[in-house]
């Protein structure tokens, strides 16, 4: 009876190309997890930036009176500096650089009124202001304030986060808010965020997301 096994040699050459297949695999299969990782985070951030525009769109279409506010005196808003008293002046123009971003305020009369005043309606504003995460230096927070009742004011305790500063980071942002005469009624918004979403360096995708706001025209 003739019993044959494997050689020294065959074995050695089989467990090498063993070896190089499992690398392989092992490879693809931790690039495939790091590009659904992105994905994953990449879409959180889109759906976070998308709901905050729908927001602000859905908001300032049937809103009036637009004002842009790039802080009092032309001192620039700073963060704890800035308060507005509640009693929204004429419209007032601006146009941000994407390149040269500063912070901005956008206020508008909304379509809500106060329960106690009917005849009075609410105003709204969205703040662009330099995040103060130290983690992410050089972003901007996007940040949200609105009247319960009329001539309330606004400072810096009333305003909120929109997004998701942890996992969507604005490095810039550009705006351009144009206040026709009310007779005309063509006013419009527009804004243009840019950034990156993920917090791992390797999971970090860029975005660049704009916008355009016009007022609805009543009949």
């Amino acid at each position: 009876m003739n019993n044959r096994g494997f050689t020294l040699l065959e074995m050695l050459v089989s467990l090498a190309i063993f070896t190089i297949a499992a690398v392989f695999a092992v490879g693809s299969l931790v690039r495939i997890t790091a590009l659904n990782r992105q994905a994953q985070t990449l879409q959180s951030s889109m759906n976070n930036l998308g709901f905050a525009l729908e927001a602000m769109s859905r908001e300032m279409r049937v809103g009036t009176d637009y004002y842009c506010d790039t802080g009092p005196g032309g001192s620039g808003i700073t963060p704890g500096s800035w308060t507005f008293s509640g009693s929204l002046p004429a419209g007032h123009t601006c146009s941000i650089n994407l390149g040269n971003p500063v912070a901005t305020a956008i206020l508008f009369t909304t379509a809500d009124v106060d329960p106690n005043a009917p005849t009075c309606n609410l105003i709204n504003a969205y703040w662009f202001i330099p995040s103060s995460n130290p983690q992410y230096p050089n972003t901007w927070s996007l940040q949200k304030a609105e009247q319960s009742s009329c001539g309330q004011p606004f400072s810096k305790s009333s305003f909120h986060a929109v997004l998701d500063e942890n996992n969507t980071h604005l490095t810039g942002f550009s705006a351009a808010v144009y206040q026709d005469p009310p007779s005309q009624g063509y006013s419009f918004v527009y804004l243009r965020l840019s950034g990156y979403a993920g917090t791992r360096l390797q999971d970090q995708n860029s975005f660049n997301i704009q916008t355009s706001i016009s007022q609805r025209i009543t009949d």
